[in-house]
């Protein structure tokens, strides 16, 4: 009992624990406090450190009343122009100046075909022929009826000859002197009836043969007559109209062994072979198609107005589907609106360009520079900043005294080209903007003035 209560410290309350047991549960206990508020501080310098970042990145324009640190920036000085060119290009296709389908006019079967599809021939050159024999035979026989009746013409325009003449001038004579014998004769029968030493009858007889003889007289007299005065007008007219006839039939007839061949009308290339040899297509059926190989054209489709502020013949630039350039000229306009685009299709010559450089079909285009009127300024597209309601937005140096400081300008963007913008707004002519790094600006900052550039009227 001693030994225990002499381990026992004085002041110990009866049944507490003695100093040994307590210090192992202070000790875990500090030990606790000490880690939260290391894990506490730990947080805090956390947090900080975050804030510290997010203020470090947070832009000017984000937050307009933190500090801004001043910058340096490049300037351009703007000049106000009355408009600005756009080009515009407008696509056609090419075409050849001539496309042809050859056919013949005979119905005959075609015998020699001497082409094929995209052979290149000469104006003249023969590409395929029919059988002639029949228009030959035709062609014989009305060359013979021609000469029978030139012959005939011939005869009647000379008139008759000398010895026919002569014939009925002796055939006259003959007449005469029978017609005087016969009037001897019935004289003398009346002589005799009157003496009743003939017949009353026998005198009757020989009054009417003399009466023959005077009408065979003047039918000879006549015929003398007509030979002496030649061919009647209205025959020879008659045999000459059947002399011009058969001329005709001739001429028609050479014509057609002449169409027998199919030649080349131009220099060009065989687009397309349409009938077989051996095979009859008939009077007008095509055979052959041609393509003449030069004078290429562009056809393309402007809008009206464009059209006409072209002059006819005026010099143009032409540019190929594969990027080669070519100079044409203005050679014709259509006279009719494509109702499916409203354009009118002009025709432009391609210079010296064939089929060997450019195909009937492949795109051309057409640029032209149209100047739009409206005052505005040119400026650099990376001096632009997109603002609200479609608009855009630039600075201008503000025009205090003092440390410069930037205004935010409203713009209206009209037209780009390249690096720079047509705008329109509230700026004067020779206000310096700032070039490049808008994004970093706000409203009123202050900023350190670098290089001033002048931006030319056209500056592409």
């Amino acid at each position: 009992m001693t030994s225990a209560s002499a381990a026992t410290s004085p002041g110990t309350p009866p049944g507490a624990p003695a100093s040994g047991d307590r210090a192992r549960p202070r000790s875990t206990i500090a030990w606790f406090v000490l880690a939260v508020v290391g894990v506490a501080a730990a947080a805090t310098f956390a947090i900080s450190g975050a804030r510290a970042r997010g203020l470090a990145t947070l832009q000017p324009q984000d937050n307009p009343s933190l500090p801004v640190a001043e910058l340096t920036v490049s300037l351009v000085e703007v000049q106000k122009i009355e408009g600005y060119a756009i080009s515009r290009r407008y696509s056609g296709e090419v075409r050849a100046a001539a496309t042809t389908r050859l056919a013949f006019e005979a119905a005959e079967p075609i015998v020699e075909l001497t082409v094929s599809e995209g052979d290149t021939v000469a104006a003249g050159q023969v590409l395929a022929r029919l059988d002639t024999s029949e228009i030959e035979a035709d062609l014989a026989v009305l060359r013979a009826r021609l000469g029978s009746a030139a012959a005939q013409l011939s005869e009647l325009e000379a008139g008759p000859r000398q010895e026919v003449l002569a014939a009925a001038a002796a055939r006259v004579s003959e007449l005469e002197q029978r017609l005087e014998l016969a009037e001897l004769t019935a004289r003398r029968r009346r002589t005799l009836v009157a003496g009743r030493h003939v017949p009353e009858d026998s005198a009757d007889e020989a009054e009417f043969e003399a009466l023959a003889q005077g009408h065979a007289l003047e039918a000879a007299r006549q015929e003398l007559a007509e030979l002496t005065n030649g061919t009647r007008p209205e025959r020879i007219l008659a045999a000459e109209a059947r002399v011009d006839e058969l001329a005709a039939s001739v001429a028609r007839s050479e014509t057609d062994l002449a169409d027998a061949e199919l030649k080349a009308p131009f220099d060009g290339v065989i687009g397309a072979v349409l009938a077989e040899l051996g095979s009859n297509p008939g009077p007008g059926v095509p055979v052959l198609e041609v393509v003449q190989s030069s004078d290429l054209e562009a056809w393309i489709g402007l809008p009206v107005e464009v059209c006409s502020r072209l002059a006819p013949d005026s010099p143009h630039v032409l540019q190929l589907s594969d990027g080669r350039t070519v100079q044409g000229s203005l050679r014709a306009r259509l006279p009719r609106l494509d109702t499916a685009t409203r354009t009118r299709t002009l025709l432009f010559t391609l210079g010296d360009l064939d089929l060997t450089q450019a195909i009937p079909g492949q795109r051309v285009d057409l640029q032209l520079e149209e100047f739009v009127e409206t005052a505005g300024f040119w400026l650099p597209l990376t001096a632009l900043v997109r603002s609200r309601r479609g608009l855009w937005a630039a600075y201008a140096i503000a025009p205090t005294e003092g440390p410069p400081t930037v205004e935010r300008r409203e713009l209206e963007l009209l037209h780009t080209t390249g690096e720079f913008a047509f705008v329109r707004g509230l700026l004067q002519p020779g206000e310096r903007l700032v070039r490049n790094g808008v994004q970093r600006l706000v409203e009123g900052q202050r900023v350190a003035l670098g290089e001033v550039e002048t931006i030319p009227s056209d500056p592409r």
